[in-house]
């Protein structure tokens, strides 16, 4: 019954989400719920095997968090709606669907970009070979498994030599920022040019499957399944500034897409498992199973243990930025993003949804506030895009935060991850990238004129 009743309690807040954001598919809240949906269907499906059996403590603390979460929601899209954007002010060209515009890279820069791209991937592969050497063992696993086992090990050990050189480490955030923006580009000649199939648009997509390649290098399944978030928020996006409204028949055929999408990137996932040998211990529908579904059931079972919060303010939420602060002597310790493993029948995991990490940290009260934020951040920012209905550079930073909002049924992302140090060199260097290529190239299909002083793709 537990679990019948979780199901109708998600579909209801998932239903009210949908309304209050006048039927957006891709609204935050409504990511959000169905995330958990689908999360709680997996747990259906095996509540044989992992034993699950939710309490009504359980159920209750989900109603909290996703009262928050539907209140955080409303209050994002007020302020972001009613925002007064200062680029709003400018002189902007305002686009129709009779408009084209391309975003023409000369070949020299295109070039470049990706022998960029190349250079970075090969030097990440080489020095990752090197501190598979220094702690893995090439003899008995697989070169990824070792590079995976050895990263590990060098992050958490003082031994410098071990770690990646700072120019390199500052060449590979520039590359994934690269990453994003070319995947912009390209679904934007897709869509604003007018033409499906935009003679050489294929070519910007190189830098982007680049980037993935080095992601598989890096062993971390989790930046392609971020990337593919990201990829289908900035397309959606994009196609609204175009047209200005999603009508029912494109609701259902986006939500076809993105079935088949996710269906193809889950076998995606489970083949890349092999490389590290993280798939040979389970089948592909337990292998996706426990990692969509896991979370509900180990948060289950953590709260029948949960006593008290965290001696340390922030521990488990804050994990980037108490990173910093402990750099910068305002804190004695810190730790890593990896919480404990649970078990449940002969699985185990150590996600527990976002909620863990802020009633673990601050409470009830505090899991309700930060989640609210939570979902209130996304919102605003989400909302600023729909208001301004314009193709800009905030597109696609939302699309590559938004893994954050999809993965709340799965862990914390926002505070724990995305505010950290690193991506806010991504965003630097992803600003430099967009102002040289994205902003210099926008132009008239078939023109060689610069738009620049009439449409203003900031």
């Amino acid at each position: 019954m537990g679990l019948i009743a979780t199901l109708g309690i998600m579909i209801f807040f998932l239903f009210i989400a949908y309304i209050v954001n006048n039927k957006d598919i891709v609204a935050p809240s409504v990511i959000i719920f169905v995330v958990f949906i689908i999360s709680l269907c997996f747990n259906i499906i095996n509540y044989t095997k992992w034993e699950v059996s939710y309490s009504l403590y359980f159920i209750l603390v989900l109603i909290l968090g996703f009262s928050a979460t539907l209140l955080g929601d409303v209050l994002g899209s007020k302020v972001g709606k009613n925002v007064v954007l200062k680029s709003s002010k400018r002189r902007t060209f305002d686009l129709d669907s009779s408009e084209n515009l391309i975003i023409d890279i000369p070949w020299g820069v295109n070039l470049f970009v990706i022998a960029f791209m190349i250079l970075i991937a090969f030097l990440y592969y080489k020095d990752a070979i090197r501190i598979a050497n220094l702690y893995g063992n090439l003899q008995y696993q697989t070169t990824l498994q070792a590079i995976r086992n050895a990263i590990y090990s060098a992050g958490s050990t003082v031994d410098l030599e071990a770690g990646t050189s700072t120019v390199l480490a500052h060449a590979t955030l520039a590359s994934k920022a690269i990453g994003y923006i070319y995947i912009y580009i390209y679904f934007f000649n897709r869509i604003f040019s007018g033409k499906k199939k935009l003679k050489g648009n294929w070519v910007n997509l190189l830098p982007s499957i680049i980037y993935l390649v080095e992601s598989v290098l890096s062993t971390s399944r989790s930046q392609i399944l971020y990337f593919f978030a990201g990829a289908c928020m900035i397309y959606y996006l994009l196609w609204l500034c175009r047209y200005g409204r999603v009508s029912e028949e494109k609701k259902i055929k986006f939500i076809k897409y993105g079935i088949t999408a996710t269906v193809v990137f889950c076998i995606i996932f489970y083949l890349l498992g092999f490389l590290t040998r993280k798939s040979e211990a389970h089948a592909f529908f337990d292998n996706i199973s426990v990692y969509v579904g896991g979370s509900l059931v180990s948060f289950n079972n953590w709260l029948d243990n949960f006593k008290s919060c965290n001696a340390y303010v922030g521990i488990e939420s804050f994990v980037g930025i108490r990173k910093i602060f402990y750099r910068l002597g305002l804190v004695d310790y810190w730790s890593v993003r990896h919480l404990e493993f649970t078990s449940f029948g002969a699985y185990s995991g150590n996600v527990y949804t976002a909620f863990r990490r802020y009633l673990s940290d601050f409470g009830y009260f505090g899991m309700f506030v930060f989640q609210m934020l939570s979902t209130a951040f996304f919102s605003i920012m989400y909302n600023k895009i729909k208001k301004r209905k314009k193709p800009s550079g905030l597109i696609v930073v939302y699309g590559y935060i938004v893994y954050a909002a999809a993965m709340e049924a799965i862990d914390e992302l926002l505070f724990s991850a995305v505010f950290e140090i690193s991506n806010l060199y991504v965003f630097i260097y992803g600003y430099i990238v967009y102002q040289l290529i994205v902003k210099r190239y926008i132009k008239y299909e078939g023109s060689f004129t610069k738009i620049q002083h009439r449409f203003k793709c900031n």
